[in-house]
């Protein structure tokens, strides 16, 4: 809490408001409770599916931690869930938080509570007239799969509507935010955070405490994931990469992330947008002077991450389980989604359970939509319409080549990543091993998002390397 009630004292210091409004999801909304009492000149609360007892949200976590290890195919004594692991301390001050017995605070409250969350209403309840309750639409399907779930567009729209009493009768004038560097220095690194362009892309710029000898590294979005990564991955692999003279720059493409969206759809993974907002990042290291670059993706980056290698400035590009590195202009992740693929690894045993147990997933429509798409698929084969990829493929790595750009593909063996690559490819890895410029290689016991500690490393050994030894410059 004392985090919270410094980042308050600053927002007010540096713009100059006086009275502000509390906002946390989950974890971050049970925060936001505690600590409003000593939040002087608070206007309201909103509460997004909090956590009301830390001991039963505590056991649904362990749960869920399970269902996402089962699904992703993770080690079973990984924990945490998908990577994200709660230091045994703080999960004690967890365990000790209940809600329903903790002062309510004298301010409007709103509680977004799931459908299927009774606690929520109960703290609803309890808090009387001053409270406000309405549903929390779609909280299950986030859980489930970010990329893939909508982005909850009715409720920031009713949050927003609920907030905006906080700024009525009160000047809308504010100080300017300072606009000198945002600096962190830390053991070996130094990183800043920066707008790329003029739309507002924003990255950290992560740079060597010392001497710089290799190229730098632009680490690129998979599907929804922010510029931190996968369980900060990101992060913990640009600070260990600058301890060893490799600068990075992590950055969110348009509506991913920091990074504001300038057109609907266009946070959506494989968005024909996304390339324009590589080019602006790579034009944003020219001008630092960072180079040459080792472009770096996965999934979805991948695909990126081979259209950057097209550039002068990128002299390689690290794929890491790529999936579909050739994709049509109007596709993006609503057309991904609707495939075998997402229906296959929805109707996983614990995943359809929870959900026919809530009763809104219709199987026998599910099966018939899943027949219908191996049916058009199928036909497809036969015309001769799915390989139509690997040709196009085939004469984009061949181009790659005669450019002198080093290609590494880089596949887990836990995971469906490496069979969707050759499926919608249509180029097999020993197509991929017979070019000079192209080098495979395979984790074993790795999944899909390099989830393992192991697997992060054997990741980044790989970065390393292709950053310091020559082969990028």
């Amino acid at each position: 809490m004392a985090a919270t009630l410094e980042a308050v004292a600053v927002l007010k210091r540096e713009t100059g408001i006086s009275r502000v409004a509390l906002v946390g999801q989950g974890l971050g909304a049970a925060i936001a409770y505690k600590a409003a009492a000593g939040v002087a000149d608070l206007d309201r609360l909103v509460l997004l599916a909090p956590v009301v007892r830390g001991r039963a949200w505590l056991r649904e976590l362990s749960a869920w931690g399970g269902m996402v290890a089962e699904a992703m195919a993770l080690p079973r004594d990984l924990g945490g869930v998908a990577g994200y692991a709660m230091p045994s301390r703080l999960a004690g001050q967890v365990e000790r938080l209940d809600l329903l017995q903790t002062p309510a605070p004298d301010v409007p409250v709103l509680v977004a509570a799931p459908p299927a969350r009774a606690l929520d209403r109960r703290l609803a309840t309890r808090l009387g007239p001053r409270a406000e309750l309405i549903c929390y639409d779609g909280y299950e399907d986030l859980l489930t799969s970010p990329t893939a779930a909508p982005e909850p567009g009715a409720l920031v729209e009713a949050v927003t509507a609920w907030l905006d009493p906080v700024g009525e009768g009160r000047s809308s004038r504010a100080a300017a935010m300072p606009r000198g560097p945002a600096v962190l220095a830390g053991a070996g690194f130094v990183e800043e955070a920066v707008r790329i362009d003029e739309g507002g892309l924003f990255g950290v710029l992560c740079r060597p405490a010392g001497a710089r000898p290799g190229a730098t590294v632009l680490m690129l979005n998979a599907g929804r994931d922010p510029h931190e990564g996968w369980a900060r991955s990101a992060v913990m692999g640009a600070r260990a990469l600058a301890r060893d003279g490799v600068a990075t720059l992590r950055f969110d493409c348009a509506g991913i992330g920091d990074s504001p969206p300038r057109e609907a759809a266009e946070g959506a993974p494989y968005s024909p947008g996304h390339r324009d907002d590589v080019r602006a990042a790579l034009d944003f290291l020219s001008g630092r002077g960072l180079g040459p670059v080792v472009a770096v993706g996965r999934c979805s980056g991948a695909h990126l991450a081979i259209a950057a290698a097209g550039w002068p400035e990128v002299r390689a590009a690290i794929l890491a389980n790529p999936e579909k590195l050739v994709v049509s202009d109007d596709a993006g992740t609503e057309a991904d989604i609707d495939g075998v693929d997402y229906y296959r690894d929805r109707l996983r045993p614990a995943h359809l359970l929870r959900r026919m147990l809530r009763g809104d997933l219709n199987v026998g429509r599910a099966s018939w939509r899943l027949l219908g798409l191996g049916a058009r698929l199928a036909l497809k084969r036969v015309a001769g319409r799915a390989p139509a990829i690997g040709p196009q493929l085939s004469r984009r790595l061949r181009v790659l080549r005669d450019e002198d750009r080093k290609l590494l593909f880089l596949f887990g063996d836990r995971g469906g990543a490496l069979q969707t690559f050759r499926r919608h490819c249509g180029v097999s890895v020993r197509n991929l091993q017979a070019l000079s410029n192209v080098e495979v290689a395979v984790v074993a016991g790795a999944d899909d998002c390099f989830t393992s500690p192991f697997a992060r490393d054997a990741l980044l050994d790989h970065v390393r390397r292709y950053a310091l030894d020559g082969r990028a410059a």
